[in-house]
C-alpha cells in the first residue's frame, strides 16, 4: 500500500517541472535546517 503511494509520488515528482523540483528541494533544505536548529537548541538545554 505504502509502496504504491511512494511510487505515485515519485512519478509525480519526475513529471513535475524543474522549477517545481527546485521549490521542493528548497523546502526540504529549509525543513532540515530548522530541524537541526531545534535539535541543537534541545541539546543546549
Amino acid at each position: 500500500e505504502r509502496e504504491a503511494v511512494l511510487q505515485t509520488h515519485m512519478e509525480t515528482f519526475k513529471s513535475s517541472s524543474d522549477s517545481r523540483k527546485e521549490e521542493l528541494l528548497q523546502l526540504k533544505q529549509d525543513i532540515e535546517r530548522s530541524y537541526k536548529e531545534q535539535l541543537e537548541r534541545m541539546i543546549e538545554i
